[in-house]
């Protein structure tokens, strides 16, 4: 998945960056940066994101 795609799937969702900073339960400046392709998530980070945005966690993998 790259950085468009989380975004989108954000905005779908009607969240700002905040919130799902609180639902992931990291900072938001990490939050931020990992939708705008600076860092990879780590695994923990990837397994919430693809339960919360109802994405197979593959897909966010590759």
């Amino acid at each position: 998945m790259n950085k468009n795609e989380l975004r989108y799937l954000r905005l779908k969702n009607n969240l700002t960056q905040r919130q799902m900073c609180e639902i992931i339960g990291i900072s938001c400046s990490r939050y931020s940066r990992i939708e705008r392709g600076y860092v990879v998530p780590t695994e923990a980070e990837c397994e919430k994101l693809a339960e919360y945005l109802g994405i197979c966690e593959r897909k966010w993998r590759s």
